[in-house]
């Protein structure tokens, strides 16, 4: 006896096909949806990397006695490092006689900075002196909290820098630097606030 066909007879193997069909989707849209999870993530790792290189920038703000007042009238300079603990008072006319053996590692990179500062500033046009009283102002650097970071390198959490006229002591510009969300290097500091001390130059 033979057996009539039966259409809606599913058998054994009535859904191997079907089944094919909707693995081949299921696989193409997974495959989607790890491509689309993979730019997604490139996504959020360029944008960190952007972030982290914008935020390790110190920020740099001031205040001038005057809107008018040009640095440049205040060309003859003599420059102050002090350590935020206020323990190390160093100018530029010592920096030869001191013995950097007897010194702690940050306050050795606090006078580099120092020496940084220096070199920004006469590039911009300023005259270091030799003696106090040939000088027009006088500089104060001080910088706090000067660390070795594995990555970064030496950071530092800020910066401050501070004119003062030498004939009357008034402050006559102060310029502060700080971080915005990742501490920044001490040679970003430094190079930051020479471009805000040249723009009133």
């Amino acid at each position: 006896m033979h057996e009539l066909w039966n259409p809606g007879y599913c058998g054994k193997y009535a859904n191997f096909q079907p089944n094919g069909r909707e693995s081949l989707k299921n696989s193409k849209l997974n495959q989607k949806a790890d491509s689309k999870r993979f730019f997604e993530s490139y996504i959020i790792i360029i944008m960190l990397i952007i972030l982290n290189l914008n935020s390790c920038t110190a920020y740099v703000q001031r205040t001038i006695l005057s809107p008018n007042l040009r640095l440049r009238n205040y060309n003859n300079i003599i420059a102050n490092l002090v350590t935020s603990s206020g323990s190390l008072s160093l100018s530029t006319t010592t920096l030869g006689q001191i013995d950097s053996a007897h010194l702690m590692e940050g306050e050795k990179q606090g006078i580099l900075a120092l020496e940084s500062l220096q070199f920004e500033m006469m590039s911009i046009g300023f005259n270091f002196v030799s003696e106090e009283n040939q000088a027009d102002a006088i500089v104060d650097l001080s910088i706090g909290s000067i660390r070795y970071d594995p990555l970064a390198g030496w950071i530092a959490d800020q910066a401050f820098v501070k004119f003062r006229d030498r004939k009357t002591g008034q402050v006559i510009a102060f310029y502060r630097a700080q971080s915005q969300i990742v501490t920044p290097t001490v040679n970003n500091i430094i190079s930051n606030l020479a471009s805000k001390i040249k723009g009133d130059y």
